[in-house]
């Protein structure tokens, strides 16, 4: 199964990956068992730590070597400085948009320590919107490969629009079943998604039929449809294709999906090829994905070239 997009060169590109939206600090409770009303229980764990699904999907591909560059909000408050701090520490080109009246998007995480399932409560804060009158086009050309999530749909389709006129390809991180989040995929060439909202958007649940259906509906390249432990379906080029999941004991699945497109963007920005072989793309995402479930929070267990069995020079 072959992936009918050639990247742009390396060395035409300041930036190899450049992923816009969501920062978050996040506070992850580890809890012996998920509460249930009326009840009391000890934390195994309490930690303050980074995510989001735009910085963290930045972080994993930087781990893996590449030029890794993120642009979103954050407040003028502890919490951005912190999400900013940690951008930094992971050498992305961070660019942060700071808004002194806005307060920095927190969640609540609480981590099932039986089963490493978690539950996310995400508190939005107010005025972190994308102003684009403080923006430049020739950002989103600067990359070879573009990931925006779902956080301002309607700006992230303007953003996909210009990169893709640039000769930037796009991916993106969306799950929220909106109209206006479906209307951004017509500028994907990449789409990876949840399987429930792939069911939304088709009406199919059988998986071939979904990812088949909305390559069709949005002209997207390739669909891939992620369902954690069961794996994941892809439809491209007129072929159907399975991954299983990499197997790991998950001690807390949060950021999984974002460092499955963390790694699938590096796996793609290794391909020599104008037309890579999906599958392996799609296998080394979810190695990514599994090995960042085997520590807390969203960014902690992203893999590097040596967790992965790969010597310092490899580019994946």
């Amino acid at each position: 199964m072959r992936l009918p997009l050639a990247l742009a060169p390396s060395s035409s590109r300041p930036i190899d990956f450049l992923a816009i939206g969501e920062n978050s600090l996040d506070r992850v409770c580890v809890c012996p068992s998920f509460p249930v009303s009326d009840s009391k229980q000890t934390l195994h764990e309490y930690m303050e730590l980074p995510g989001g699904q735009a910085a963290t999907a930045a972080v994993a591909c930087a781990r893996l070597g590449f030029r890794s560059a993120y642009l979103g909000v954050c407040g003028d408050d502890a919490a951005g400085r912190q999400v900013a701090e940690a951008l930094a520490r992971e050498n992305v080109q961070a660019r942060i948009i700071v808004r002194p009246s806005a307060t920095t998007r927190t969640a609540v995480i609480l981590v099932d320590a039986s089963s490493g399932r978690r539950a996310v409560l995400a508190v939005h804060g107010d005025g972190l919107g994308f102003d684009e009158s403080m923006l430049d086009d020739s950002l989103f050309s600067s990359s070879r490969i573009l990931l925006v999530d779902g956080t301002d749909p309607r700006f992230a389709r303007r953003v996909a629009r210009a990169a893709r006129a640039a000769g930037v390809r796009t991916l993106c991180d969306v799950d929220e079943p909106k109209p206006e989040v479906l209307a951004l995929l017509y500028e994907i060439d990449v789409v990876i998604a949840p399987a429930g909202f792939v069911r939304w958007a088709t009406g199919c649940d059988n998986p071939k039929a979904g990812v088949e259906a909305l390559a069709a509906q949005t002209g997207a390249a390739a669909v891939v449809a992620t369902a954690g432990e069961d794996g994941v379906s892809a439809w491209c080029a007129g072929e159907f294709v399975t991954v299983a999941a990499h197997p790991i004991r998950a001690v807390d699945t949060t950021g999984a999906g974002d460092a499955f497109r963390g790694g699938f963007a590096a796996a793609w920005l290794s391909s020599r090829s104008d037309e890579p072989d999906l599958r392996p793309i799609l296998q080394f995402a979810a190695k990514v994905a599994a090995l960042n479930c085997s520590q807390y929070g969203a960014q902690t267990g992203l893999p590097g070239l040596a967790d992965l069995g790969l010597p310092p020079e490899s580019r994946v």
